[in-house]
């Protein structure tokens, strides 16, 4: 019986041992993934930022064009006939 009673607490010591081994390495992926995680959020806020800054960059452009066109068409000249010699 001190024979089981040594075989078993050896097992409880190693099972202990691999336990917390695993939820060590476990500890280590998680903290890894929430570096990747943190990393995909701030490259998707960039994105979003830019994303943003393009339509307001477009929408300057189309009411800038919309100008110039307006612009055009008050100067130019309409010559509807020329008074005869």
């Amino acid at each position: 019986t001190d024979r089981i009673l040594t075989l078993k607490g050896e097992l409880q010591t190693h099972l202990s041992q691999e336990i917390r081994q695993e939820i060590r390495a476990l500890g280590q992926r998680t903290a890894g993934l929430e570096t990747r995680v943190e990393s995909m959020v701030e490259n998707h806020n960039n994105v979003v930022n830019y994303s943003k800054a393009l339509q307001t960059y477009t929408d300057e452009v189309e009411n800038t064009l919309e100008d110039l066109s307006n612009h055009s068409r008050r100067n130019t000249l309409c010559i509807r006939s020329f008074p005869g010699k």
